[in-house]
């Protein structure tokens, strides 16, 4: 996936930090922690950006924010599958680039409201993470990239090859 997202100048999303149990077995099966996983792949070298961070820790932030990764959250959805609610707070801190996303139930709107509630219920600070500034959060700021239906397909093929290699050294 590193090799491919090198070679074609493509963004890389990771799962990662969004479920205690996945955390941990990344870590036992590996035995390595995740964030150095992902780092000693070369994917912290693309442009990276991560999905999850309800297990991740400021050390972990610091090293993707010196990487330049990028963090999307949903702190609604992560709180409602009982996983716990990232720390959105310590990652601005640390100067990862955070966004909002709703998934699954589409509605930005609770996200935004759950970002600023956990925020300072989390931190026992009402001033922090207002709704204007975690409405900052939510509007992006990137173009998403055009892929032409060929382009797609032969990266989709690639990326399943890689998985079937992937599920035979498991």
């Amino acid at each position: 996936v590193s090799f491919l997202a090198g070679k074609n100048n493509l963004p890389v999303v990771i799962t990662l930090f969004d479920d205690l149990d996945k955390t941990g077995m990344l870590n036992s099966i590996f035995n390595i922690l995740p964030i150095n996983y992902i780092e000693n792949l070369g994917l912290l070298d693309r442009d990276c950006t991560v999905y999850g961070g309800v297990c991740a820790d400021k050390e972990d932030f610091n090293i993707l924010a010196n990487y330049g990764a990028k963090m999307i959250v949903s702190p609604y959805e992560s709180m409602n599958f009982g996983r716990g609610s990232p720390n959105i707070y310590a990652m601005l801190n640390c100067g990862l680039d955070v966004s909002l996303a709703s998934p699954i139930k589409l509605d930005i709107e609770k996200e935004i409201e759950m970002t600023s509630v956990l925020g300072r219920g989390n931190l026992s600070d009402s001033q922090i993470l207002p709704i204007d500034e975690v409405l900052e959060i939510a509007i992006s700021k990137e173009v998403r990239p055009d892929f032409d239906k060929q382009k797609l397909e032969e990266l989709e093929k690639e990326t399943t090859k890689i998985l079937e290699k992937i599920k035979e050294k498991i």
